[in-house]
């Protein structure tokens, strides 16, 4: 592990790169030595050649120079011997003479033959050559015939002429040969200059060099020194690194092993060293995994890997393991580079969260089949109490007072339904399996219809409804029309129960509308107590009520707390303002895409005025094992003309279906000896049954129960209780049924009306009741019609008709008669 280096750095660190520098330092030095060496031979032995060439130049101009004088010393005493008289003529001497000069004259032409000569001189030695020739032949004449004066006299001549042909040979000889020895000594003093500026040159290249060599060494030292010393740092950093660092080569085998890696594995580092990742695998698949992770590697992967080993001790380790191939410069695979951290905890704990997760599943488990079961059981005593309330309240023959208990039975037995309904969604909320199932819903109906739940309530207490819907709202979105009317009648449930005067007020506002979704703002604003900032905090907590007692007994707890999940469900939260003594204000905004297929708005009729059907006669089978439940269904339904066929499980629903043939079945679905699930199975598997209409009705009203009897060919699903509203719509579609509604002649209002002792009020006082009976203030109605009693009993008949529709909640039947009452005046 190494700081990177320079360029130069790297040169001079010890390697491949600083032998390479090495060896062209030396090198180099070899060949200037060695160019050095050379340039100073050659100059050395061109300096001898010259000055041996001088010293030759030198004595060859002397022996030049010699030879000329002595040639011209010879030519003039064989003048001398030539110009004697004829009787001094010594012709011996001149022979001997003559002989002489040709003895000079032969070493001078040898001489110069051996020289070379410049062009000029060579052609003076030729004219010589001709001259001595011609003065020879004229000689051998004169001595022949030494009488011949005017012979001897054209032999002096010629003979003076020689002389002077002599000199100007060895004069100009004289001058070539001094050149020759200026040039020489020219060329000898530019060699010793050339010789001087090379030394003064090498010797100026040894001192850089000796200095270069000084830097090099010092800086080579500089760099040992800090890279012993980073070598010492990393040294530490490796030795006391909490991870476990361990280099091997291709084999697997170890080259390098710090000592937290031999502390992970339980060996010093010696016996480290002599081991191999083979050795601390236990298994195939082990080994057959770690191959394929260091393959992986090699290919660029750099996924970490959880590595499996075990000890010589017998301790088995999990390692997270970051490993990083190593290739040399031809990228060869030499090794791999292993950063090992021991998770052995870590992965301890992982899996025993995992067994406790699973444990913690199977409870959870446990508990929402509990919550199902006990929701069934709960459910079917729930089912006869509110049904034989819903079917008591029918009656026409029930004072006020048992109408009453009938509406506190009914009241009760809403509330424990709710409670129940509140703890399964918010165990399904628990365990993360509350789903929402968004439907193509017109939205103003949906709130239009939610508004109308509500006002009841809000005008029993004297409040004001209102609803501000924003003009651009748009009509079909998809949503979970249950899970929002939840939300909203939640909301505004709570804000009703914790107003006493003033207004609630639903408002609706389009905060982003284009071709593919809009973004609602839902507000819920009351004028009640208020909440205080130190409770804000319980509000969304489950089983937490805050505000008055009284209020508080009212509710579970759990409105608010699954409202906020069902919301948070939808991408959005419910947030809240609010001061004591003014009021408070929930608001959430959801996005919903939009579409143009609308949910068909719910059919709307008047279930207390419902006594039949028009048409023949329809058979209606039962099957269900508790009698209580087939009870129900039978008095509710007999009396509007059904005939009702039970069976106490689906084998006898089977053999009744194959000797006669209902128009619909209603069927359970947990029974003995064969269930509701095998019962719709065998029907729609049967060519003569699988058009029969089969209705669902249970306790078990899980979404994965109704998704699965709908599965099965269920043509719809009734939940346990049985509302009549629900059940009269299904019969109604699957039916194809016109009710028959209860005539005027037989209505308990037209009766009283037609009652001889009915004693109508002022019209003044019918108008008044009229305008409270279209405004729906039920409570100010009812308060006035008891005044009037109280003031006049002849008014007692026609009181006791209006507060009973007023019990029940009867506003059109109450503005019907009233109308009529006005009519008739």
């Amino acid at each position: 592990m190494r700081i990177p280096l320079t360029p130069v750095e790297t040169k001079l660190m010890p390697g491949k790169g600083f032998k390479s520098f090495q060896t062209k330092i030396v090198m180099l030095a070899t060949i200037s030595v060695g160019l050095f060496g050379a340039i100073t031979f050659s100059g050395l032995n061109l300096i001898d050649y010259l000055k041996a060439q001088d010293e030759l130049l030198t004595s060859g101009l002397n022996r030049s120079e010699r030879g000329v004088n002595q040639l011209n010393r010879e030519v003039l005493r064989l003048a001398v011997l030539a110009r004697a008289r004829h009787g001094d003529l010594d012709v011996i001497a001149i022979k001997q003479q003559v002989d002489l000069v040709k003895s000079r004259l032969r070493v001078i032409q040898k001489h110069h033959i051996s020289s070379d000569l410049p062009p000029e001189l060579a052609s003076k030695l030729t004219e010589f050559d001709r001259a001595w020739q011609i003065l020879e032949v004229n000689l051998n004449h004169w001595i022949t015939d030494s009488t011949n004066d005017a012979l001897q006299t054209q032999l002096y001549e010629q003979l003076v002429d020689f002389e002077y042909l002599i000199n100007d040979l060895g004069n100009k000889h004289s001058h070539q040969r001094r050149d020759q020895y200026v040039q020489l000594v020219n060329l000898r003093s530019g060699a010793i200059q050339l010789i001087t500026v090379i030394s003064i040159l090498f010797l100026i290249f040894i001192c850089f060099a000796i200095i270069n060599t000084a830097q090099f060494i010092q800086e080579r030292q500089r760099i040992l020194a800090t890279i012993r010393e980073q070598e010492e740092q990393y040294r530490r950093i490796i030795e006391t690194a909490e991870e476990g660092i361990w280099l091997l080569d291709p084999q697997g085998k170890t080259t390098f092993a710090n000592c937290k890696m031999a502390d992970i594995l339980g060996l010093d580092e010696i016996k480290l060293k002599e081991a191999s990742l083979w050795d601390f695998l236990a298994s195939r698949e082990d080994k057959l995994k770690v191959r394929e992770y260091l393959t992986a590697l090699q290919r660029g992967s750099r996924v970490p890997h959880d590595l499996q080993l075990m000890r010589p001790d017998g301790k088995a380790l999990w390692l997270l393991t970051n490993g990083t191939p190593i290739f040399d410069d031809i990228g060869q695979h030499t090794g791999t580079l292993c950063m090992l951290t021991d998770v052995t905890a870590r992965k301890r704990s992982e899996e025993e969260l995992k067994i406790a997760k699973q444990k913690a599943e199977v409870a959870n488990q446990a508990k929402s089949e509990f919550l199902a079961n006990m929701s069934h059981e709960l459910r079917t005593p729930l089912n006869g109490i509110l049904g034989y309330s819903q079917i008591l309240r029918r009656s026409q023959t029930l004072t006020a007072r048992e109408r009453n208990g009938i509406s506190v039975i009914h009241q009760c037995g809403t509330h424990l339904l709710t409670l129940i309904n509140d703890i399964l969604d918010l165990a399904k909320i628990e365990a993360r399996k509350l789903e929402l199932i968004p439907v193509a819903v017109d939205l103003p109906a949906l709130l239009k219809s939610v508004v109308e739940i509500c006002k009841i309530r809000a005008d029993e207490k004297q409040l004001r409804l209102i609803y501000q819907p924003n003009p651009q709202l748009p009509t079909g979105v998809i949503v979970d029309d249950k899970r929002l009317r939840q939300i909203l009648i939640n909301l505004l449930g709570n804000a009703i129960k914790f107003t006493n005067q003033g207004s609630v007020t639903l408002k609706v506002d389009v905060l982003m509308l284009d071709q593919m979704q809009t973004s609602l703002r839902f507000q819920v604003i009351d004028t009640g107590v208020g909440i205080a900032k130190a409770h804000l905090f319980k509000l969304f907590q489950s089983f937490e009520q805050v505000g008055d007692r009284h209020k508080q007994s009212e509710g579970t707890g759990l409105g608010l707390a699954i409202s906020q999940r069902i919301v948070q469900l939808m991408k959005g939260t419910i947030q809240v303002r609010s001061q004591i003594g003014e009021g408070s204000e929930f608001f959430f905004t959801v996005k919903l895409p939009l579409t143009q297929q609308c949910k068909e708005r719910p059919i709307t009729f008047n279930i207390r005025h419902i006594i039949g059907y028009k048409g023949r006669r329809r058979q209606i089978l039962v099957v269900d094992d508790h009698w209580e439940n087939r009870v129900v269904l039978r008095n509710l339904l007999k009396p509007l003309g059904f005939d009702i066929v039970e069976a106490e499980n689906g084998q006898e629903g089977l053999d009744i279906l194959g000797s006669g043939s209902p128009d619909l079945v209603i069927t359970d679905l947990v029974m003995p000896t064969m269930d509701g699930f095998e019962f719709l199975k065998r029907i729609r598997n049967s060519e003569d049954l699988k058009q029969v209409k089969v209705i669902v009705s249970s306790a078990s009203v899980s979404q994965s129960d109704q998704q699965k009897a709908l599965a099965q060919g269920s043509d719809g699903f009734i939940a346990k209780p049985v509302d009549e509203t629900h059940l009269f719509e299904i019969l109604l579609t699957h039916l194809k049924l016109e009710w028959i509604y209860q005539s005027q002649q037989d209505s308990p209002l037209q009766a009283a009306s037609a009652n001889a002792e009915l004693i109508l009020p002022p019209r003044q006082t019918l108008e008044m009741l009229f305008t409270h009976a279209r405004k729906a203030n039920l409570k100010v109605l009812r308060s006035q019609v008891e005044q009037l009693v109280a003031t006049d009993q002849r008014y007692l008949v026609f009181a006791e008709t209006i507060l009973q529709l007023a019990k029940q909640f009867q506003v059109e039947e109450i503005e019907e008669l009233l109308q009529q009452h006005l009519t008739n005046i």
